[in-house]
């Protein structure tokens, strides 16, 4: 059956408050270590919905770190089928609370992108 796509919880922001430079970047609970161990463990679920004729993708994800440190409105860019595409953002709004980017010593929200790498058989 067809997986409907999912888009991310609407979340009221205003985007010209995102910043492009800031003195600290947010920091995800447990530092960039714990952040990976979250990655891998999305990828290793994300790899049991690739094709069958498919061995490997690159999705890659934006999403706002807003300046109390949730994570919001994350979006799929590419690599992913829907099916992945609602696990991926399910995973992101589930994330605990973040470290908000610092900007002349005031939080402030910050758009990033990350890319998961996704591979069967792992």
């Amino acid at each position: 059956k067809q997986v409907k796509r999912k888009e991310a919880t609407p979340a009221t922001f205003d985007e010209t408050e995102l910043v492009n430079s800031v003195n600290k970047l947010p920091v995800y609970p447990g530092g960039s270590e714990a952040f990976q161990k979250f990655l891998d463990e999305l990828s290793k679920d994300l790899a049991t919905m690739l094709p069958e004729d498919q061995k490997k993708t690159f999705i890659t994800v934006e999403y706002i770190v807003n300046k109390t440190g949730k994570v919001i409105l994350p979006k799929v860019l590419k690599g992913a089928s829907n099916e992945m595409n609602n696990l991926i953002i399910e995973r992101f709004e589930a994330m605990p609370q973040w470290a908000p980017a610092i900007r002349l010593e005031k939080n402030v929200p910050i758009r990033l992108k990350q890319t998961i790498y996704v591979e069967s058989g792992q």
